[in-house]
């Protein structure tokens, strides 16, 4: 009989144990949640005031960089590289280089297929 108890005991401790742990973990996932919820609204807000300012301060010697140059620097890798998978793999050109011309000539072939919205991001980019 004694023994009966003391396994019972076990098992209501271990039960115990075991339900302090979730608790525990619970608590902890909903003060995680709840930080990450607050470092997202502070982030948005950020993010909110940086889309929202008009002015930026650009030295006389700088020179102004228009929403085109900005897509233009981003993308002009993939451009190249997409050059280079065309004729090398559809067109089997070895020894092809994609001059300048060409890349340019694709970037801006891009940039006209661009929706105004999509555009105008491009634009708050610069």
């Amino acid at each position: 009989m004694l023994y009966f108890f003391k396994i019972e005991f076990f098992i209501l401790y271990s039960f115990f144990i075991h339900s302090l742990f979730i608790l525990y973990s619970l608590f902890i996932m909903v003060h995680s949640i709840d930080s990450l919820c607050a470092r997202i609204i502070v982030l948005e807000n950020i993010i909110q005031s940086l889309l929202s300012s008009k002015t930026h301060i650009i030295s006389s010697s700088c020179k102004r960089s228009s929403g085109f140059h900005a897509f233009a620097r981003s993308f002009r890798p993939h451009i190249r590289s997409s050059l280079l998978y065309k004729h090398f793999l559809i067109y089997a050109n070895y020894d092809f280089i994609p001059s300048t011309k060409d890349i340019n000539r694709e970037i801006a072939l891009a940039w006209a297929s661009l929706s105004s919205l999509e555009k105008s991001h491009w634009i708050l980019l610069s």
